[in-house]
């Protein structure tokens, strides 16, 4: 790979940039008029250097070479567009004029055949899929193997969990996914080719996770108390009928319960209809405009007696902003719990407020 340094002398520049395509050296300028590059080249021997404007196929492009460097006279309305690219010295092989991103040849989920057209709907079901496996290919361009990236939930995957085996004209991709909390989940694999043009390939699987062994329904003779309840919020029914989808830009009482917003303790007492042995409680916090309402510390708690002892507790780094929270402790078998919030723990935006969707406990 080369590294270039470009200067420019232009009438009404925008920008120019310059990055590396396997053994050759790509230059994108934008521009409202003429422009003159002027890129040091110390190389002996005459490059190949070819053009091409925002429309078009690639072409040959003249150049005057003098003094250690390459000149090039470019006038991008000419070439179709602001936007021109220069290639200098393309590797043997490649193929310029390809604008097709990579191919999908296989997707595996836990060992699952899928369609290949994206987006993949992988359902509602109570587990989540632990291994991605995924085979892709280019007709024309080798897929770039540095490109490969697969986010869940918007973060990346990054050393084991991600292993990327270049094959002769194959690259094949096993993504190892992490624990997931219940509700929706996005898994987005990308890469590009080797062309000049570094052509996408973006496939993208949805999922939600939902479990049915949750106690703590309505329908099931569960009941629920509340320390509060903010203006208008007065419903209890959200905190426990099953309804955890949230419309994504509000959050009003038919789907979310919120407590009194006051420089005091806050809390939901879930009542079962028989004393029952449960290990996990999720909460489905408010969540709307891509903003968790989680607290930044709560707590899981059961009785003792005329107290309530908590099972479960904030970390100390406390509670990651998410719309979902599952706490994890020894089984207990118990009639009662509550999500207890201490006050002004609620989160950032609103610390003063306690504000759920969904109460589970299995």
């Amino acid at each position: 790979m080369r590294s270039i340094t470009v200067a420019i002398c232009v009438l009404g520049l925008i920008g120019a940039f310059v990055k590396a395509v396997d053994a050759a050296s790509v230059l994108t300028s934008t521009a409202s008029g003429p422009v003159s590059l002027s890129v040091p080249w110390t190389d002996s021997g005459k490059p190949q250097v070819w053009m091409r404007g925002a429309k078009g196929p690639w072409q040959p492009a003249p150049f005057q070479q003098a003094e250690g460097k390459l000149i090039f006279e470019l006038n991008p309305a000419a070439l179709g567009g602001a936007t021109v690219m220069l290639l200098i010295d393309p590797p043997p092989g490649m193929v310029l004029n390809d604008d097709t991103p990579p191919l999908l040849m296989g997707l595996k989920a836990d060992g699952k055949p899928l369609p290949t057209a994206s987006p993949v709907n992988l359902g509602v079901s109570k587990g989540a899929p632990r291994q991605i496996l995924a085979a892709l290919r280019d007709r024309e361009n080798r897929v770039d193997p540095q490109s490969l990236k697969v986010l869940v939930d918007g973060d990346p995957l990054t050393g084991e969990a991600l292993r990327v085996e270049p094959q002769v004209g194959m690259l094949r991709v096993a993504a190892t996914i992490p624990d997931l909390e219940y509700g929706k989940h996005e898994i987005v694999l990308s890469a590009r080719d080797t062309s000049p043009q570094a052509n996408q390939l973006e496939v993208k699987l949805q999922l939600q996770r939902q479990d049915t062994s949750n106690v703590a329904l309505a329908s099931l003779g569960a009941t629920v108390r509340v320390d509060s309840c903010f203006p208008d919020y007065e419903s209890l029914t959200p905190l426990n009928d099953g309804n955890t989808t949230l419309s994504g830009d509000s959050c009003g009482n038919d789907v979310t319960w919120a407590s009194a917003e006051t420089e005091s303790d806050h809390w939901v007492q879930v009542n079962l209809p028989k004393p029952t042995t449960i290990r996990e409680v999720t909460i489905y916090w408010a969540a709307y405009t891509e903003v968790a309402h989680t607290p930044r510390y709560f707590e899981v708690q059961i009785p003792d007696g005329n107290n309530w002892v908590p099972v479960y507790k904030s970390p100390a780094a406390g509670e990651k902003a998410q719309p979902v929270t599952t706490a994890r402790f020894e089984p207990r078998t118990v009639s009662s719990l509550r999500v207890f919030m201490p006050a002004g723990q609620g989160s950032e935006g609103r610390p003063k407020l306690l504000w759920i969707a969904e109460i589970q406990a299995r």
